[in-house]
């Protein structure tokens, strides 16, 4: 078993709880959710890959 630190904060860096994780079928990507904030991450290294805020609200995606 790998062990993550989770790296998804809020604009403010306060750690945010999930609400949905979700696995590449490839095992290298890890997808994280808390509210319309969603975020990539590499199963090997940890880092996040990629945030994008107000993924799921219907408003323009701002990528960070």
């Amino acid at each position: 078993m790998k062990v993550l630190s989770i790296p998804l904060h809020d604009s403010k860096g306060a750690v945010l709880h999930l609400d949905r994780v979700a696995i590449s079928p490839d095992n290298k990507l890890l997808a994280v959710t808390h509210g319309s904030t969603l975020q990539w991450l590499s199963l090997d290294s940890g880092n996040a890959l990629e945030t994008v805020e107000n993924a799921h609200d219907g408003k323009l995606a701002k990528v960070v």
